[in-house]
């Protein structure tokens, strides 16, 4: 791997451009001048780049433009008119490539005309097999943005949001694809906002059910309707698999996530946090291309580009494919190759596993101009790789968008639209390549897989391919076929070829045919491998005692098998697994991935586990790190876990919970353990789609007395409960008709425009974008939360202890985004997931736009420090007989003859004072400051009238 050596100049002469056979007069501006426009301070630096003329190259032009890393050469596989703005390729059983064209998206620098029905879904024919297409098939046309595509047994998914549409053909035969007959087997992409965040993908898994980007969902097709279940989300466009059937995804700004071990028992048990599931895998991700990069996003602001004028950090990240063809070196085999569309380039990171560790490692190569570049790179502005695939030749297909404008107008900054219409990057449209990126130490073999008309025993053989597509590919006509196969497939799990036995046993389970005796033999094999894959496939078939059996023998065992034998046992769990796991969890919990395993397999069982554990918790709050500290957080995430099972609006569970509620009630001396319980208790509120649990009574733990220490915690926990004849039904003061109306607009302005990277619960997206759910900027800083979605958020900040460095648009310039809307979006943030917040007016957001109508770049967290919050405190400002309540800034102060400070914020209206145990909550006139407030102590409850403003 090469050092990048940082320079202030990088030009490519044109006789070394002529002598890689470029055109020079079209290609000749590659450098960065430093001219005097950059000692202007006025100036930023991404307009003292002198950017190549946006020439619009031919396909043979744009071959040129590329440079490949040493012993590989690119070939151009179609281009237009054949092809135009491909977004996703997949090919069918006999080797026939189809495409997605996405013909309507960013037709201009508004996102006009991208309702056109001008999309279409063609399969491409290579009619003399040299490579290249000769002529292309429409299948479906006149759609809406479609977005993903994949061929199963039952004929071809197209996704067209809303609909997933299934064009049927006769079983395992593609060539009878009909799409005069399609079929809607149900939604798909169908929340509003960003095309760029909406699901896709559409990828068979080794398990035979196809996953989605974008999304936490799976599903099968079965006599005609989809089964559907829920998974961790993944990413944001596309979708990589290695031979193991884990996936690989990514977000704009970050070219690897990951997960370490399957997420499906976890998912079911409503584990959080879950470790190792959308794992960030690379960090420090940079870029290298081979031109400078003045025409992403976010040029104007410091350190996205580099001082050769660069992008520096990645800002589009796509498509990922994990290389499991047999065409490239063996050194290839799980590498990950990422497309960059804003910086021109496909990026190689190799990606290497040893158990439930994973190292990468960003693979870059010399250039004799800027002295490092990625895997794949290009001097052509145009050239937008947005998804690769490993092909049945064994060669990486890049699929190439070929356009100007590759950010959609949602997020398009001013700057950057500037850009594109003073360089006429908005046209022409209707362009698009294929390329095949093909390793010169091999032959390559067009020819026609021809799998349709392959005999059982020839598809039974392919199970052992070299290259991934072909097993895939026989393992989902050979779980379709109507042959029986058992007895063949069943031998296979006698091979040598690991591979082999795993696409076999995967056959076997989609067929409906795994059996305890195979099942028995996987375990008896010994190989750790092939015995997890025995686990996922068919835990049904092991019983408690060969488990526990297993699991007493840790110390042989690698700690990926060890937890899946314990996710396992949780669905067969006894009173003896139930001790087991009880007994061993001081040392579990110590391991992050064995805890999660742990906390699955104890779905169920919270209550049991929070009780039994009692005499373990000190009188005192732990040491941090120390093993009682360890314990408690365990136990608390059982708790929050324990509200948030599948049924957690059934009866029985309502009747459990009271019990929990009263083990916490009945909690003596450890003060600081029952506000971990009750804290676990008001996290599980925060998250997305709760509703709130009924108990059959009310608990006496919520009719807590005022000096109660926890009171605050209690009154947190209680927001998780209600019953019948509750008549704090949210603890929210009720909002106006008005401020309804205003927050009913602003959720569905959150679907469009937000949803899509922090998530419909607000809990943000891997790599994407951080939680909304617990931040402090939304619960308690509303001025702050204005100026964010005004004008953007640029990191480093740091939410929940992680860090974040990426970047979040402003909406100002968004018709919707008046002070109306934004007055609905910020209350609907400010009253959702568990947060009782005060809704915000369109008065205070048009202050506070006019306050910042001159600013035209995102605000930093530094920034945003020093801003005054809670401004609507100035309400209550002022002397009240004998007390005076004055704001700082922050916070609203009390001062009495014998006491002063500073006071929590219970409810909008509500305040306590810790130190003398005293409430005041306010009477409010909307049109002027609050004319009175009740003081509330042990004693009495009185009302005091404002005396001085």
């Amino acid at each position: 791997m090469t050092i990048y050596s940082n320079t202030q100049h990088s030009c490519t002469s044109a006789r070394n451009l002529l002598a890689r056979g470029l055109f020079a007069s079209i290609l000749a501006p590659l450098c960065i001048s430093t001219t005097s426009a950059q000692d202007d301070e006025d100036t930023p630096f991404y307009l003292t780049l002198e950017p190549p003329p946006a020439v619009v190259f031919t396909p043979e032009q744009e071959l040129e433009s590329f440079r490949i890393a040493d012993g590989f050469r690119v070939e151009l596989v179609v281009a237009e008119p054949l092809i135009e703005d491909p977004v996703s390729i997949t090919w069918d059983e006999d080797g026939k490539m189809y495409a997605v064209e996405m013909r309507g998206y960013m037709q201009d620098t508004y996102g006009n005309g991208e309702d056109d029905p001008i999309g279409s879904v063609v399969r491409l024919h290579d009619d003399d097999n040299d490579g290249q297409m000769d002529r292309r098939e429409v299948m479906l046309d006149f759609l809406v943005l479609p977005r993903a595509i994949s061929i199963i047994s039952e004929g071809l998914l197209i996704a067209e949001p809303p609909n997933l549409w299934l064009c049927p053909s006769e079983l395992n035969q593609a060539s009878t694809i009909d799409c005069d007959k399609k079929v809607s087997l149900g939604e798909y992409a169908n929340a509003p906002g960003s095309v760029e965040h909406q699901e896709n993908a559409l990828v068979m898994g080794l398990d035979n059910w196809i996953y989605n980007a974008k999304s936490s969902r799976k599903f099968q097709l079965n006599n005609g309707s989809l089964d559907i279940e829920k998974t961790v989300f993944r990413g944001q466009w596309g979708l990589g698999q290695d031979d193991d059937g884990f996936f690989y995804y990514n977000g704009n700004s970050n070219l690897v996530t990951g997960d370490l071990y399957p997420d499906s028992d976890a998912i079911k048990a409503k584990v959080s946090p879950t470790p190792g599931l959308s794992q960030r895998l690379h960090r420090g991700d940079e870029v290298f291309s081979v031109r400078v990069n003045p025409g992403v996003n976010r040029a104007y602001l410091d350190n996205v580009l580099r001082a050769d004028g660069r992008l520096r950090s990645p800002t589009s990240a796509s498509g990922i494919e994990i290389y499991r063809g047999e065409q490239f070196p063996e050194e290839f085999y799980g590498a990950g190759f990422v497309p960059e569309s804003a910086a021109n380039l496909v990026a190689q990171v190799n990606i290497t596993k040893d158990d439930l560790t994973v190292t990468t490692d960003h693979i870059t190569y010399p250039d004799a101009d800027w002295g490092q570049r990625d895997f794949m790179a290009s001097t052509d502005e145009r050239f937008r790789p947005v998804e690769t695939k490993t092909g049945p030749d064994g060669a990486l297909y890049v699929v190439d968008m070929y356009r100007g404008i590759i950010q959609d107008y949602i997020f398009l900054s001013d700057q950057l639209r500037e850009q594109i219409l003073r360089r006429g990057l908005d046209r022409p449209l209707g362009l698009g390549r294929i390329w095949r990126v093909v390793s010169e130490q091999s032959e390559i073999n067009h020819s026609a897989p021809n799998l349709s008309k392959a005999s059982d025993s020839e598809l039974l053989d392919t199970l052992s391919h070299p290259n991934a597509w072909w097993r895939s590919t026989a393992q989902r006509l050979l779980v379709a076929s109507k042959s029986n196969l058992r007895s063949e497939l069943v031998a296979k799990l006698a091979s040598s070829n690991e591979q082999e036995i795993i696409h076999a046993l995967w056959t076997l389970k989609g067929r409906g045919e795994l059996s305890q005796v195979e099942v028995a033999g996987l375990m008896e094999n010994g190989n750790s491998r092939l015995i997890k894959h025995g686990l996922r496939a068919a835990c049904e078939h092991f019983d408690e005692t060969d488990l526990l059996s297993q699991l007493q023998n840790s110390d042989s065992l690698s700690e990926s098998l060890e937890q899946g034998l314990v996710f396992c046992l949780g669905r067969h769990l006894s009173d003896t697994g139930f001790d087991y796991l009880f007994d061993s969890i001081s040392e579990r919990i110590q391991n992050p991935y064995q805890r999660v395993a742990l906390q699955s397999a104890l779905s169920g069982h919270e209550v049991t586990v929070l009780q039994q554990s009692a005499g373990q918790i000190p009188g005192t709050a732990p040491a941090e790190d120390s093993a009682e500290s360890l314990l408690v957080d365990f136990l608390k995430s059982l708790t929050k876990q324990a509200l948030l099972q599948e049924n957690a609006q059934g009866e029985e569970l309502g009747s459990e919970l009271y019990e929990l509620l009263s083990f916490i009630a009945e909690i003596e001396n450890a003060n600081w353990y029952r506000e971990e319980l009750l804290t676990g208790i008001y996290e599980a509120t925060h998250t997305g789609n709760f509703s709130r649990i009924s108990l059959p009574n009310p608990h006496p733990l919520f009719a807590t007395d005022d000096d109660d220490p926890l009171l605050t915690t209690i009154a947190n926990a209680r927001r998780a409960f209600t019953w019948d004849g509750d008549t704090l039904a949210s603890d929210q003061k009720p909002l106006s008709a008005e401020d309804e109306l205003r927050m009913v607009r602003g959720a569905q302005l959150y679907a469009a425009n937000c949803s899509a990277c922090h998530g419909s619960d607000g809990s943000g997206t891997t790599g994407v974008a951080p939680s909304l759910s617990q931040s402090a900027r939304i619960i308690s800083a509303p001025e702050q939360l204005i100026r964010i979605v005004l004008n953007g958020l640029s990191g480093p900040i740091e939410v929940e202890g992680e860090q974040w460095n990426s970047i979040m648009p402003g909406l100002s310039h968004i018709a919707d985004f008046d002070d109306d809307g934004i007055s609905g979006l910020a209350t609907f943030l400010r009253r959702n997931w568990g947060h009782n917040g005060s809704p915000i007016s369109p008065d205070m957001v048009a202050q506070v736009r006019q306050e910042t109508a001159s600013r035209t770049t995102q605000w930093t967290a530094a920034e945003l420090e020093p801003v005054q919050v809670n401004t609507h405190y100035q309400q209550f400002v002022g002397r009240f007989g004998g007390l005076e309540f004055t704001y700082n800034g922050r916070e609203l102060e009390v001062t009495a003859s014998i006491f002063e400070g500073a006071m929590e914020e219970i409810r909008e209206d509500v305040f306590f004072f810790a130190p003398r145990s005293i409430s005041f909550e306010f009477d409010r006139n909307p049109d002027a400051p609050s004319p009175s407030v009740w003081m509330q102590d042990e004693d009495a409850k009185r009302q005091i009238m404002r005396t001085e403003n």
